[in-house]
């Protein structure tokens, strides 16, 4: 053998030598191990039960190369072992109990006898995985109901949509105890949500948007108000005045500044504004008992009295042909109260004394007091005064769906 020859062959054996020495020396016993472990466990992360051997392959979710050589392929085999020792835990506590969640329960484990088989890198080369051996008798655990955890996966579930498990879990929170206020409004959100998954209709439909909306406004997620207020609209053959301001309101909120005109705009059209559209002088008498209902009195004002009658209506339908059809109706309801009031209004009492009086309405009881006296000829200047009523004004209740209209003649 030549000198060069020879020194090739030295030099080839010291690298061989060199690789050799950088191999993992498999762990004692692991061969016997290796050989019994499934196919699959080289293929995937998961856990297979061979005999009383509980075969577990954890992987490391992360490359460390940026650690460096050796420190990242330490740290990456660690984070591997670990979710080995994750999985098999809970297949441990599955098999105890099949309704074993891991997101809502706390686990003590005591592991014993685990070794590592084998350490293989993914074929995507950006990760770890290890595969474990552990005897079956070696591991205990210990597992209980996290409130905590429950309430965090509730959270995180529903967040993500996952409405039917997130209903779940607030039922269980409930079941222990558990019922705060923020609880209970997500648990009721939560079944509103599979209620309209299930395709509720009718009034368990409109129950459910409607609660909804009010959830998300009050936590200001205002794209998602949006949402289940516009499928209201859609359905409504007559959307509410107060739906159609919020509906403004949230698409202004979410930069929707030509659909917020849009709904200014219809509810302008189907409610013209006439929360309040009374004469001069005349204003006083919406402060006073009537008005909030229909009815009839003589009433006083500054130095004058008056006979005062007023009727409603239902405040329905949309448009300016709507809202006089309603006064009309109103006019005509405040003409039969005047008329009631003339033909059954009695003196019931009078204090000689004092300047007050009162009268009740022989029909319904309505009883009605004035700060001035007056003679038992009431009915008499009220009966004078009936041909000298005309209208003075017309306004809305406060939940805007009844119209009120007066009718006024000054009493001498």
């Amino acid at each position: 053998m030549s000198p060069m020859t020879r020194g090739w062959t030295f030099a080839l054996a010291a690298i061989l030598v060199a690789l050799f020495a950088l191999l993992p020396i498999p762990p004692r016993g692991a061969g016997a191990a290796r050989s019994s472990a499934p196919a699959a466990a080289y293929l995937e992360p998961g856990v297979w039960l061979v005999g009383d051997a509980l075969f577990a392959t954890g992987r490391a979710g992360f490359s460390g190369a940026a650690l460096g050589e050796t420190k990242s392929s330490r740290v990456e085999v660690e984070a591997a072992t670990v979710d080995a020792k994750r999985r098999a835990v809970q297949f441990i506590a599955k098999r105890l109990n099949p309704s074993f969640d891991p997101d809502t329960s706390r686990i003590e484990a005591n592991i014993r006898g685990l070794r590592v088989i084998d350490t293989i890198r993914t074929a995507d080369g950006e990760g770890v995985m290890v595969i474990t051996s552990v005897p079956l008798s070696g591991i205990k655990i210990e597992v209980a109901f996290s409130p905590a955890r429950a309430r965090r996966t509730a959270m995180r579930a529903f967040k993500e949509g996952n409405f039917s498990y997130a209903s779940s879990l607030f039922s269980q929170l409930s079941q222990k105890g558990l019922n705060d206020v923020v609880l209970v409004e997500y648990a009721r959100a939560a079944g509103w949500q599979v209620n309209l998954q299930a395709g509720a209709k009718g009034n368990a439909r409109s129950q459910a948007e409607s609660g909804l909306a009010s959830f998300y406004l009050a936590r200001k997620e205002h794209e998602k108000a949006l949402q289940i207020q516009y499928a209201i609209y859609r359905r409504s053959e007559l959307p509410s005045e107060e739906l159609l301001a919020s509906l403004a309101d949230l698409s202004r909120a979410t930069e929707r500044q030509s659909s917020a005109e849009a709904f200014e705009a219809e509810a302008r059209r189907r409610y013209p504004d006439i929360s309040i559209e009374i004469d001069a002088g005349f204003e006083w008498i919406v402060g006073t008992g009537l008005g909030r209902r229909e009815g009839a009195e003589i009433l006083s004002h500054g130095d004058r009295s008056y006979f005062v009658a007023v009727g409603s209506a239902p405040a329905s339908g949309e448009g300016a042909a709507a809202v006089m059809a309603q006064r009309q109706v109103a006019t005509a309801h405040a003409y039969r109260e005047a008329a009631a009031f003339v033909g059954g209004a009695q003196v019931a009492t009078r204090d000689a004394v004092s300047t007050e009086y009162t009268v009740s309405d022989g029909d319904s009881g309505r009883r009605v007091t004035s700060d001035r006296s007056v003679s038992s000829e009431i009915r008499s200047r009220a009966r004078t005064q009936l041909a000298n009523l005309k209208p003075v004004g017309a306004w809305r209740s406060d939940d805007k769906s009844v119209l009120f209209r007066a009718l006024v003649a000054e009493v001498p």
